[in-house]
């Protein structure tokens, strides 16, 4: 009897030690396979990010395009060539035509922002400011 209650407490001590082996190797195989996936999302988002960033370049390459041929098409030569192309017969400005604006005293008037004007200029400037379209040359 007593070799018979030892084999059963053996037995229950063989069969817990297999069923933690069973779970510890279940569990295992559920980490390698988590990790696999994030391995496989990790790759994914590295693939979009390239593709984005390749869209991100091309867009550049556009943009510096554009800005380019902005900046040919404003060149004096080429707006006296257009001008030639109408037909128009435009002289240029004489200097006393010119009038030069302080953009900082008309964005502080156009903002409503008088405060900011006194503290950019002084007194004599925040009454012609205030008077909207008076401007110096």
């Amino acid at each position: 009897m007593k070799k018979h209650r030892q084999n059963q407490i053996s037995l229950r001590f063989l069969n817990t030690l297999i069923f933690g082996i069973l779970i510890l190797l279940v569990s295992l195989g559920a980490m390698g396979l988590w990790t696999v996936n994030i391995r496989q999302n990790i790759a994914e988002s590295a693939g979009n990010i390239r593709a984005l960033e390749n869209q991100l370049a091309q867009l550049d390459r556009a943009i510096g395009r554009v800005d380019s041929e902005l900046a040919n098409a404003k060149t004096p030569g080429a707006l006296l060539h257009k001008m030639e192309l109408a037909g128009l017969d435009l002289q240029p400005p004489a200097d006393n035509q010119i009038v030069r604006l302080n953009t900082e005293r008309r964005l502080a008037v156009a903002n409503g922002q008088r405060l900011f004007a006194r503290e950019m200029t002084g007194p004599e400037d925040l009454a012609l400011a205030e008077g909207g379209l008076e401007t110096r040359p």
